[in-house]
């Protein structure tokens, strides 16, 4: 019974860390970064521009921000193929 219910605890907690992060991460990152992409399209004057400007914070901050949105999108990525795998019933990699 006690083993069952810790069981039960540990996947239930398991479960709302997931989410937790799954969710968290695009909120924080709207809320604190905003959107890094440019809006339009640059022409070949906004990029020479880009290119001739020194490097801000500002920029660094959005080049961090679209590196996080990425890793968010693999772990998504991996979260998927794990949850399809175990529908399938397939084993779970162990190393």
């Amino acid at each position: 019974m006690v083993g069952t219910l810790s069981r039960i605890l540990t996947r239930a907690t398991a479960a709302l860390l997931l989410l937790a992060v799954i969710g968290g991460l695009p909120v924080a990152l709207v809320h604190y970064v905003g959107w890094p992409l440019p809006t339009t399209v640059p022409d070949l004057d906004q990029l020479t521009g880009w290119l001739h400007t020194p490097v801000t914070d500002t920029v660094i901050i959005n080049l961090l921000a679209i590196a996080a949105w990425l890793l968010w999108a693999a772990f998504i990525h991996a979260i998927g193929h794990e949850l399809l795998d175990t529908w399938r019933g397939m084993p779970t990699r162990t190393s």
